[in-house]
């Protein structure tokens, strides 16, 4: 435990993991506001599409005046494990801090905020973009915002290919309670999600709208009929054109928003949906937001981008780093946090070892997330689920699949594991339940990994994060294009 304070208008980068409580004053950081009265709050950057955290000592611009700070703030950082993280402060509030974010992002946060709390009906407020625009980053600025002033915050994952809370191939409704300081998914508790078994939406674009629709109508009837209905932000992809402009503005159509903010790296850009398509959704929104309009807000600006900033930014951690002390200044600090951008191949690679961690056992945000010695060798000492063939349904999502090559096209599959409940025979989901391939959703509880098929005794074996008790529910294995990690197998 190590005990820090920042004075007003100082702030500080964070990288690593650790927990943190404030023990006086008040903490800023990615839209959430931290104080003694809140829980423990874990931070990490392992796996996020940031490289740092920063922690602002007063609130960002769009913040209540009432908020600002009189005396400085008194905060510990508790980790497990020495040396698994590094901080560094800087010194003045005028120093650009790790996102830029735009005047618009306070307002609209600002706006969402009073929306939760003053509305008769939660806002459902959809977010969407091109890729690389500041979605996620915006997703969870948003939720932390929207936290300040209710319990819990629903988020609607209609990304398949770098979704926030689940690994790739899965859509899903998370509710989140937490500040979302670190890894996602850790945060969040999965309340409904649906297998597509691809990482693009256009591989079959009529399971991918029936799924956002069944978890849209689980929405309703499990939350919005609550007295205290939390809002909804809906994260999508970043395929806005073409097939994906056409999916973008049906799932628009289904869930009827009355909030959408795009992200924009220009301030002039053209509206990606149609006015008559938000006039539904849009006519429930507040008076001070016209109806039937998008909200352009500016992207996500990463000082790395920005040469000028950047080496502005640069001399002063620096020259923090040298105040600060040796023990903080190993190596090259400014190299360390001044990661790359991930590709989405890396992206999804980083979800599948989380999800790998937490088949050990681990935390997600664990320090060894990205060891692979280590989770294989945990990998080896697991014991696999041993399914009979027999007893399951075994559906191809995607095409057809001979009985007779049943067992060669599962091997080395991620697969969905499934519950198929009376309500979906009422549906006719039997139909959709053959290996002639699906577009009728049926609820997915996890996902597994088959590392071996026994073709003699008709059983495959499969890793998984879920329970025992839990898989005694699993009826049906969806099976679609994603293939298990390759790490995995070389485990078993």
């Amino acid at each position: 435990r190590e005990r820090y304070f920042l004075d007003v208008g100082q702030s500080a980068v964070f990288k690593g993991c650790a927990e943190l409580d404030v023990k006086s004053g008040c903490l800023w950081s990615m839209g959430a506001r931290i104080t003694p009265d809140s829980p423990t709050v874990k931070l990490s950057t392992k796996g996020m599409g940031v490289a740092g955290l920063e922690l602002l000592s007063i609130a960002p611009e769009g913040g209540k005046a009432s908020e600002a700070p009189t005396s400085r703030c008194e905060y510990v950082l508790n980790s497990s494990q020495e040396g698994t993280y590094d901080i560094c402060r800087l010194f003045s509030a005028s120093a650009p801090p790790v996102h830029l974010f735009a005047d618009s992002w306070c307002k609209v946060a600002e706006m969402t905020r009073e929306d939760a709390v003053s509305s008769e009906r939660p806002p459902v407020i959809l977010v969407l973009g091109p890729a690389h625009s500041g979605k996620s980053t915006f997703v969870q600025f948003l939720i932390n915002n929207l936290l300040q002033v209710v319990p819990e915050v629903g988020c609607l994952d209609t990304d398949v290919g770098q979704p926030e809370f689940t690994t790739p191939g899965l859509v899903s409704i998370n509710l989140v309670k937490d500040p979302i300081l670190g890894t996602p998914e850790t945060y969040t508790t999965q309340e409904q999600a649906y297998f597509m078994g691809a990482i693009e939406p256009g591989v079959n674009p009529q399971l991918y709208l029936s799924s956002i629709s069944q978890l849209n109508e689980w929405w309703q009837e499990h939350h919005c009929s609550r007295k205290d209905a939390p809002p909804l932000v809906v994260n999508t992809c970043g395929w806005v054109t073409g097939m994906g402009l056409d999916l973008l503005t049906q799932i628009v159509t289904v869930l009827q928003p009355s909030h959408v903010f795009q992200l924009s790296e220009q301030p002039d850009s053209a509206q990606l949906i149609g006015e008559g398509v938000l006039e539904g959704g849009l006519q429930q929104r507040p008076a001070c937001v016209p109806p039937g309009k998008v909200v352009c807000i500016a992207a996500v600006q990463l000082c790395r981008q920005n040469s000028e900033l950047c080496e502005k930014q640069l001399g002063m951690w620096r020259d923090a780093v040298k105040e600060f002390g040796e023990e903080s200044a190993k190596g090259d600090w400014w190299d360390q946090f001044s990661i790359p951008r991930k590709n989405p191949a890396r992206q999804r690679a980083d979800k599948f070892l989380s999800w790998g961690m937490h088949c050990i056992g681990g935390p997600p945000e664990s320090p060894q997330v990205h060891e692979l010695p280590y989770l294989r060798r945990k990998i080896r000492g697991l014991m696999p689920w041993a399914c009979c063939l027999d007893d399951v349904d075994v559906v191809f999502l995607h095409g057809e699949v001979p009985q007779t090559e049943l067992h060669g096209a599962l091997r080395g599959m991620l697969v969905g594991l499934a519950t198929k409940h009376a309500r979906c025979h009422e549906n006719g989901a039997d139909e959709a339940s053959s290996s002639t391939g699906a577009t009728i959703p049926i609820s997915c509880i996890g996902i597994g990994a088959v590392v071996h098929v026994d073709s003699t005794k008709g059983r495959c074996l499969l890793l998984t994060d879920l329970r025992h008790e839990t898989l005694a529910e699993v009826n049906v294995i969806q099976v679609g294009m994603i293939e298990a990690p390759s790490w995995l197998g070389q485990s078993c």
